[in-house]
């Protein structure tokens, strides 16, 4: 795995949703509404996301059952984990769902930021516990963009 590779794929991703959400009727112009509910805007910056040009990018790899953040994104996906646990450690954790607990027993203390071989960041998240991850990195506020791992 080429962390600098994943990095400028990311970056790729981000500068074409750039460019879209500077063309009405893409979905990603501030102006572009849902046709089925026209009082909707399909734009996520106009419900409440980011702009998809400022998302986090993540990988997706089948084969090895695996997502990967590579770069900036895993530091910002890694710093938005870490005050999510910052923050639900400070609660009752009988207050807490299965989900949270699980989170905080099981996946978060096992999850590590690597270094590729070309010396990029790299976070590594297990297939079966994403579900999980999402939760807490949408409960931090960060928009999610995602690719395959291989082209």
């Amino acid at each position: 795995m080429n962390g600098a590779g994943l990095v400028g794929r990311a970056n790729a991703i981000r500068a074409r949703a750039k460019v879209l959400e500077g063309v009405k009727g893409s979905g990603f112009h501030d102006d572009d509404r849902n046709p089925a509910r026209t009082d909707l805007y399909l734009a996520p910056q106009r419900n409440g996301l980011p702009r998809c040009s400022e998302h986090v990018v993540f990988f997706s790899d089948s084969a090895g059952e695996e997502v990967l953040f590579a770069g900036a994104d895993a530091d910002r996906a890694g710093t938005a984990l870490a005050e999510w646990e910052r923050k639900a450690r400070k609660l009752d954790p009988l207050a807490l769902t299965g989900t949270e607990r699980k989170l905080l027993t099981r996946i978060l203390p096992r999850l590590k930021r690597e270094i590729a071989a070309d010396s990029v960041p790299v976070l590594r998240v297990r297939l079966d516990t994403w579900n999980d991850v999402l939760h807490a990195l949408y409960a931090e506020g960060l928009g999610l963009s995602g690719a395959p791992l291989e082209e």
